[in-house]
């Protein structure tokens, strides 16, 4: 059997199980991973809930290696669920290279554009699960909440 190394990039995960339902399937996947014998790394923000931060910023559970990157605000996770951890370009940069795939949830978060960005220079093939994660909301605030993130995800990217 072919042993991968897998990495797993969400904007929150276990033990930040008040983002609901994509913390719960990363997690399951992750572990059903793990006991196939896969290495699999995490790479997430800080973000526990809307108000708090995860204290570590390594953790390995039940096998899963988790880097927790700190997120730049978060008061924009509590108004917009926007998750920017800007350290995670520098170990992208770098470390991204030394993995077979990447399984990236959520849809439009600074972490994916980052991935794509370095999947795309280094030739890693990535996988996207959306997990629903277009807002069911009026078309107006939904695209200037999309606005904002582009624009300020670009930003960061120039700064790289």
């Amino acid at each position: 059997m072919i042993t991968l190394k897998i990495l797993f990039v969400i904007p929150y995960f276990y033990p930040a199980e008040f983002f609901g339902g994509p913390v719960k399937v990363a997690f399951d996947l992750c572990r059903e991973l793990v006991k196939r014998d896969h290495e699999v790394v995490v790479y997430t923000s800080d973000a526990k809930n809307l108000n708090s931060r995860i204290d570590t910023m390594h953790n390995q559970i039940d096998g899963i290696h988790v880097h927790y990157f700190r997120n730049m605000s978060m008061f924009l996770v509590r108004q917009s669920k926007l998750f920017v951890t800007p350290s995670l370009s520098k170990t992208m940069a770098s470390e991204l290279k030394s993995f077979d795939v990447v399984h990236v949830h959520e849809y439009t978060t600074f972490q994916n554009i980052v991935v794509h960005k370095f999947a795309e220079k280094y030739g890693i093939p990535y996988v996207l699960q959306a997990h629903g994660s277009l807002p069911h909301i009026g078309r107006r605030f939904r695209n200037a909440i999309r606005r904002f993130f582009w624009l300020q995800a670009l930003r960061t990217l120039q700064r790289l």
